[in-house]
């Protein structure tokens, strides 16, 4: 039997880099955008990372994007 899978939700996680604390370590924060259409490409989520970005003083350092799938065994 055949498994197949169905894209149920999508979320776009960006990493900035917000400078260095007293101790000389970076600070990272992420910034999580839930109910990103299953359907989007990863191209348009890139970019829409990167013009997101420019609202944010630190600089983008990672982009991930995060899928639920359904398993359906047919």
């Amino acid at each position: 039997m055949a498994v197949k899978d169905f894209k149920q939700s999508s979320t776009l996680l960006m990493k900035f880099n917000m400078g260095v604390d007293a101790r000389g370590n970076d600070i990272i924060k992420v910034v999580n955008l839930r109910k990103v259409k299953p359907q989007a490409d990863h191209q348009a989520v890139f970019e829409t990372a990167q013009s997101i970005s420019t609202l944010v003083d630190g600089n983008l350092i990672e982009v991930l994007r995060q899928e639920v799938l359904e398993l359906v065994n047919e």
